[in-house]
């Protein structure tokens, strides 16, 4: 009897191992596509908006010194081509996607042509020049900069959006999982009782039997 009893409780151990294991593992792979998201996507997601709000406020800085503040439109210009700087070397600095980097260098390179021509166009004191270089030139530029960071941005929230359904699949499926794995347990938890019961009751009615009777 000893044997069988040892070997039902041995496969409950081994049953109770292997979904702590599986729990551990499970907790693992959550854990890593939460971090994934953390630590490399979403910082480029940031990083990409913050370049469109600054080439949107350059872009409107242009426009401001149209209609004649030069001196607040210079200082909104000058404070928002440093963030965008800041912001394009921040994501060139964090690339972890295939083509990430072509985007975060597009918009670097058409960034540095934009401030290029935008020293120029802030050189320029006729305002007929000025308006003409905006809208030839300078409008276009915005404009593919802008698409470029947007490039950055939807290539990010895509992968995110795919780890996301990722960790939500996996966590569907472990919990179908898990739950089977305790179904397990219970029904050899079941059998196991009721084998025991078998092996330690058949004996007492031999036993009865074999009482002297008073």
């Amino acid at each position: 009897m000893k044997p069988r009893i040892f070997i039902g409780l041995a496969s409950l151990v081994i049953l109770l191992m292997a979904m702590g294991a599986y729990a551990v593992w499970l907790f693992a792979r959550l854990g890593s596509s939460v971090d994934v998201i953390l630590r490399e996507n979403y910082p480029s997601v940031l990083a990409g908006q913050q370049m469109k709000e600054s080439a949107e406020r350059m872009d409107s800085a242009l426009v401001l010194s149209l209609v004649g503040e030069e001196a607040s439109a210079r200082k909104i210009y000058d404070e928002n081509l440093q963030l965008f700087q800041i912001s394009v070397n921040r994501e060139l600095h964090n690339i972890t996607l295939p083509a990430e980097l072509l985007f975060a260098d597009t918009a670097r390179s058409l960034h540095e042509h934009y401030a290029a021509r935008a020293e120029t166009f802030w050189q320029t004191r006729d305002l007929a020049a000025r308006r003409s270089m905006y809208f030839s030139e300078m409008l276009p530029l915005f404009t593919r900069v802008e698409d470029a960071a947007e490039d950055v941005i939807r290539i990010n929230q895509k992968h995110m959006v795919a780890a996301d359904r990722e960790t939500r699949s996996l966590s569907a499926r472990s919990t179908r999982n898990m739950a089977l794995a305790v179904l397990a347990g219970i029904v050899s938890a079941v059998f196991f009782a009721w084998r025991l019961q078998r092996s330690v009751l058949p004996p007492i009615p031999a036993i009865d039997a074999a009482a002297p009777r008073a």
